[in-house]
């Protein structure tokens, strides 16, 4: 994919997922959110896509733990990412694209 884009002009971006936040809260109304690390995990394929020369965005790095904790990273009861959350992600992509 990296090759294919470059050869169009694109720049190649992954966006990886290292920050996962619950789709549900625990009863205390808090929302686990979890950074997984070890083999196979998001960050360690973020490692090796970094090794090969591949610009990686790493959504830990992007999205506060405190405010996953409180919910506002997914949306409630799907787990997909909240309108707040893509509009971060969207803001640290533009400025790494250097938009």
């Amino acid at each position: 994919m990296k090759r294919q884009a470059e050869a169009r002009g694109a720049r190649f971006l992954v966006l990886n997922e290292t920050l996962s936040p619950a789709k549900v809260p625990d009863g205390s109304g808090r929302y686990s959110c979890e950074r997984p690390t070890g083999p196979g995990s998001a960050q360690a394929v973020g490692d090796r896509l970094r090794r090969l020369g591949v610009a990686v965005l790493d959504t830990g790095a992007v999205l506060d733990l405190a405010r996953c904790r409180r919910g506002a990273w997914a949306t409630p009861g799907d787990g997909h990412p909240s309108a707040a959350a893509n509009q971060v992600l969207a803001q640290a992509l533009a400025r790494r694209l250097g938009r």
